[in-house]
């Protein structure tokens, strides 16, 4: 699925106090019904919206929606929107692409407002 690209609509980030232990942040990535863009003889183009979310208990909240452009051959196209009609089912692909697009935004946003980083970095051991 020739992803087009992911198109951020809102950033919101609340932080209420600092965090000052250890807690337990928790993420969150949805999708709501895609809606047709642009339609010819041979291709088809979605905009998919998602709201991806990161809790980080009563310290802070991240929300981010968007939605993701994409672009496929109309058959396919079109048996996505079934599947997604059917049981709100879609490819993995579409998924990751939107999780790492994601993640990037967020982590930016959390060096700015000093929050703990939603992934582990990889650390040097002793």
């Amino acid at each position: 699925m020739p992803f087009i690209d992911v198109f951020f609509t809102k950033i919101n980030v609340t932080r209420e106090k600092k965090i000052e232990q250890k807690i337990d942040i928790k993420t969150s990535l949805s999708f709501k019904d895609p809606e047709k863009d642009y339609e010819d003889k041979e291709k088809i183009s979605f905009l998919f919206p998602f709201s991806f979310s990161i809790d980080y208990g009563n310290s802070a909240n991240l929300l981010i929606e968007g939605f993701v452009v994409f672009l496929e051959e109309k058959k396919k196209g079109e048996d996505l929107l079934k599947n997604w009609k059917k049981d709100k089912t879609f490819t993995r692909n579409l998924y990751n692409y939107t999780l790492t697009r994601c993640n990037f935004k967020a982590l930016f946003v959390e060096e700015i407002l000093k929050l703990p980083p939603h992934i582990p970095f990889p650390r040097l051991k002793e």
